[in-house]
């Protein structure tokens, strides 16, 4: 199963390359997620499931000591 995570912060270009390349699941910020809708590189017309949440960075582990 092909994967890609997008999120801001980064360069675009990657992210687009994967998504080109055809993926089974895109795990994403929303912002990100927009922006690639926007720039015709993320196209929802084929999605059989999508769901949302919310992590923390504390859910993510990060800045934690």
């Amino acid at each position: 199963m092909r994967t890609v995570c997008v999120y801001g912060g980064v360069p675009k270009h990657p992210q687009i390359q994967a998504l080109r390349s055809g993926v089974e699941v895109v795990v994403g910020t929303p912002g990100r997620m927009e922006d690639l809708l926007n720039d015709g590189a993320l196209k929802l017309n084929q999605v059989g499931r999508a769901g949302s949440g919310l992590a923390t960075n504390r859910d993510c582990g990060v800045g934690m000591d």
